[in-house]
């Protein structure tokens, strides 16, 4: 199945309904505030459980609306699926980006674009790169280029203006330095870290599926699950992807991927650079502010 509609942008352009208010209810949901509910809105709820994940209903929204705008429209239609943080957009993306069977209906892959803040998001990834690294590092230098990376993600949000991103940066380093003197750690993100290396990790050489082993480390402190969220926003949909086929060039055959950091850097670079020259050709789902 493929998709391809034109580009969706909920800040101009918006010829179908100029005056039907769909624009502003958009707005509102990517907001979380309360507006009136257009006449051609249609709404759709549902009871949480039974079994059925909250994205498969997502999924399965997605794909009815396609199919019921496609038989009106008599071409496929652009869908943008909205939500007021970005974390939710990366679980129902994961969820549509494969085949889901709930019940006796087997719901189809959704073929979408992901839109999300690239610096911040490519700066998780170098996070959870360095963890693919981990079996092939002693100890010291596999929690260091953790914690490196790691800072370098709120130095990201430094720049952006986030409050209290520079005192997240003083305490890693701080915790790391105690770490690599032998001192008592008090960072709880440092401690989290080393904790995670202790028990050890193992990896398949297939990077679709050790992508998620690696980013299923970060827990254990806030900062951990802050940058777990965006790292999510970054996928590895199949062995095709460009990060997949770099990281398969990082497999060193036994334990580890050898600077996959560096190979996620330089994959993403490249991306970027192609994203900036072609006009994009896919469904997308707009990400939060």
């Amino acid at each position: 199945m493929k998709t391809l509609p034109r580009p969706f942008d909920l800040s101009k352009d918006n010829h179908r309904s100029p005056g039907g208010g769909l624009l502003d209810y958009a707005n509102a949901v990517l907001n979380n505030t309360l507006h009136a509910e257009p006449a051609n809105v249609h709404t759709w709820t549902y009871t949480p459980g039974y079994g059925v994940p909250w994205q498969t209903r997502v999924h399965h929204g997605v794909v009815a609306m396609r199919d019921y705008l496609t038989a009106q429209l008599g071409h496929t239609p652009t869908i943008a699926v909205l939500a007021s943080v970005n974390s939710l957009l990366g679980q129902v993306s994961e969820a549509m980006a494969t085949d889901t069977i709930t019940g006796n209906t087997t719901l189809p892959a959704v073929d979408h674009a992901l839109q999300w803040d690239p610096e911040l998001t490519a700066a998780a990834g170098y996070v959870v790169a360095s963890i693919m690294e981990w079996p092939g590092l002693p100890r010291v230098e596999a929690v260091t280029r953790t914690m490196q990376a790691l800072a370098d993600f709120y130095r990201v949000k430094l720049t952006s203006g986030t409050a209290g991103a520079r005192g997240k940066i003083k305490t890693m380093e701080n915790g790391l330095s105690a770490f690599t003197s032998g001192k008592t750690i008090r960072s709880k993100t440092v401690k989290a870290v080393t904790a995670a290396y202790d028990a050890g990790i193992s990896y398949l050489g297939q990077p679709v599926a050790d992508w998620p082993t690696a980013r299923d480390r970060l827990h254990g402190s806030s900062e951990l699950e802050e940058v777990s969220k965006h790292a999510r926003l970054l996928r590895l949909l199949n062995a095709t992807d460009a990060l997949a086929w770099g990281l398969s060039d990082s497999w060193d055959g036994d334990s580890a991927y050898k600077d996959a950091a560096a190979t996620v850097r330089a994959v993403l670079a490249a991306e970027t650079l192609t994203a900036a020259q072609q006009p994009p050709e896919t469904e997308r789902f707009p990400s939060s502010s």
